[in-house]
């Protein structure tokens, strides 16, 4: 299908009023040229079609986009539980984590090294030494870790080279070096499904899928980034490009508003968060990389794509203008912008913004990781694990 130019649809509800060109693509997503916010939220959801272009698709699918009403973060999250990590570990940096159906939590230290196996209340259950299965490999340096299936582990090092654990500990399959380091990957059954920033700005930007037993399978063609130089070595927390669901990966980029379906759907909502901004260009490639970081800095960028349940994503944007900042916060406090959104249609997307940064989501929960706990003694403790249960949203949209 050929872009034609120049065709806009105009939207108005609620004072605000939306050009959008239908053929425009970015990121899977219609261009934002204003919108005045006031009146917009209260005045429910705004619904329109977007033709997406999924690469290698003959047909166009037209997906449903929808800005979902901004609420407060109790409203979808209730606090659950806070987790103290066995002090018999010593936790250096929690990096990444993935949770299990039984809520079970796989950790991965960036400072020490080591990928560990805690229960859901926090008892030490093993430690994973990928260098036990690299014969004549004397560092790995973890980037992720996640959970497969029949308890079967894979922990990934951005360098090249991956180790699957049995549940036991023991060895299942290792490789020593894939053609692109596993930056951005998730697991669904046994298959692993990953890509590089550098791989998707090209014309034949793809998904890769490996097995358990570390075997490529195939590539997903997907469409690919228009913007290069964002996505450059710039990426989202910690592997959180890619998550799965059980109607496969979604995939984002620096400048997506939503998460990307890898297989194309016949039916799918996508979201726009209120909090959202386009870019309106690539980041020029004769500027500096501090001018070029300066950029960047000005628009919101993804944090995070999470599978909140199986059916459910959630996208994490963090560089929100100071607008949406809540009161009494200070310019130094991180915030992210979330949304959450129903692959299935079960329940109306919702947005929210708060301090509350994920660090894993997973069946239904949430988790931040906090300091290091100040022990009696004045040593420092483990991180703390906070965790919070997702509270679906009751279908009473119009």
């Amino acid at each position: 299908m050929q872009p034609r130019s120049g065709l806009f649809r105009r939207l108005q509800r609620g004072g605000g009023q939306l050009l959008y060109n239908l053929w425009e693509d970015r990121s899977l997503l219609p261009v934002l040229r204003s919108m005045t916010y006031r009146g917009t939220v209260s005045g429910g959801i705004f619904l329109l079609l977007v033709t997406v272009l999924l690469g290698g698709c003959s047909s166009d699918p037209q997906y449903l986009v929808v800005e979902p009403p901004l609420v407060p973060f109790e409203e979808l999250f209730v606090l659950e539980d806070t987790i103290r990590l066995d002090p018999s570990v010593i936790i250096g940096r929690i990096s990444f984590m993935d949770t299990d159906p039984e809520g079970n939590l796989l950790i991965t230290d960036s400072i020490g090294d080591s990928v560990f196996l805690f229960s859901p209340t926090g008892e030490h259950i093993r430690t994973y030494d990928p260098l036990k299965c690299l014969i004549g490999r004397d560092e790995f340096n973890p980037w992720n870790s996640l959970f497969m299936s029949e308890g079967k582990i894979i922990t990934t090092q951005l360098s090249y080279g991956a180790v699957v654990f049995n549940p036991d500990g023991s060895c299942f399959s290792t490789v020593l070096s894939t053609p692109v380091p596993f930056w951005n990957s998730c697991a669904h059954n046994d298959s692993l499904f990953f890509y590089t920033p550098v791989a998707m700005a090209s014309s034949d930007a793809s998904l890769v899928v490996y097995s358990s037993k570390l075997v490529k399978l195939q590539d997903i063609p997907v469409k690919p980034t228009v913007f290069r130089e964002l996505n450059d070595g710039r990426l989202a927390a910690r592997g959180r490009s890619i998550a799965c669901f059980d109607d496969g990966p979604y995939f984002a980029y620096q400048e997506s508003v939503d998460a990307m379906p890898a297989y194309a759907k016949a039916e799918l909502t996508l979201q726009r968060p209120i909090f959202f901004v386009d870019r309106p260009r690539d980041l020029p490639q004769n500027w500096s990389r501090d001018q070029q970081r300066e950029e960047w800095m000005k628009y919101p960028s993804l944090y995070g794509v999470f599978a909140l349940t199986r059916q459910t994503r959630m996208v994490a944007h963090y560089r929100l203008w100071d607008r949406w900042r809540p009161a009494g916060l200070d310019n130094q406090s991180f915030i992210v912008g979330i949304g959450v959104v129903s692959n299935a249609g079960q329940f109306p997307p919702r947005s929210t913004i708060t301090t509350v940064v994920p660090i894993a989501a997973g069946h239904g929960y949430m988790y931040d990781r906090e300091e290091h706990e100040r022990l009696p003694d004045g040593e420092l403790g483990n991180p703390l694990i906070i965790k919070y249960r997702f509270v679906q949203p009751e279908n009473t949209d119009d």
